[in-house]
């Protein structure tokens, strides 16, 4: 009877700590901040990564936080504060490009080693002047980033399309700021960290995590 009393609680410690990996837990010295764009979802963010880890393992070294792109700023760089990561690299996809900027902006340089543009979707709201030229607000916040940044893109239509009228746009209106995107090509085409591809919209998050994984700068 004594045996049986020492050995339930000893099985269930057992049972509660087993699959559980405090030392890889610690060795996540580095988070993915990813912030995602139009019809992406929190449950479809996390299925998304949940999916990328299975067929990407290296990813399974990172802590990997996701947003939606109409998540608050102050919420974000709350829950961002208690991860405590040593690094922080953040990607901001389609729309969500947007916010990612806004929030490089407000995180420790130090901490922030890594920045990348996911066929971004810029507005001449946000960073544009009134002749739709980029705004020196838009040049200071590139200028601050990180030098390994990247800017994966696919969307001709984006530089080309003398409408600015985005193929996915729908309701939701146009691809502006065309000088947005010149003054970024102009800015990392130089330094090799541009990326064009003829994929759809679609899968620039795939895209981006095979470049991720990939470069040699991030190793």
């Amino acid at each position: 009877m004594l045996a049986k009393f020492i050995f339930i609680p000893f099985l269930l410690i057992s049972f509660l700590s087993f699959g559980q990996s405090p030392v890889i837990d610690k060795n996540k010295k580095t988070t993915l901040v990813f912030i995602g764009g139009f019809g992406h979802t929190k449950m479809g963010l996390k299925k998304m990564f949940k999916d990328f880890k299975k067929r990407y393992p290296k990813l399974q070294e990172y802590k990997i936080v996701y947003y939606t792109y109409n998540t608050r700023l102050k919420k974000i760089k709350k829950e961002i504060k208690k991860h405590e990561s040593k690094k922080i690299k953040l990607a901001g996809y389609s729309i969500g490009a947007n916010l990612a900027l806004k929030l490089a902006g407000e995180l420790n340089k130090e901490k922030l080693i890594h920045f990348t543009f996911i066929d971004p979707w810029f507005t001449c709201s946000n960073w544009g002047d009134d002749l739709e030229q980029t705004s020196l607000s838009f040049q200071q916040k590139i200028n601050q980033l990180p030098f390994h940044s990247f800017l994966v893109y696919g969307s001709d239509f984006v530089v080309k399309n003398n409408k600015g009228l985005s193929k996915i746009a729908g309701p939701f209106g146009t691809k502006q700021c065309k000088a947005c995107y010149m003054f970024l090509k102009t800015t990392w085409n130089g330094k090799g960290k541009v990326f064009k591809s003829g994929a759809g919209h679609r899968y620039f998050p795939e895209l981006y995590i095979k470049q991720f994984l990939n470069a040699q700068v991030l190793k």
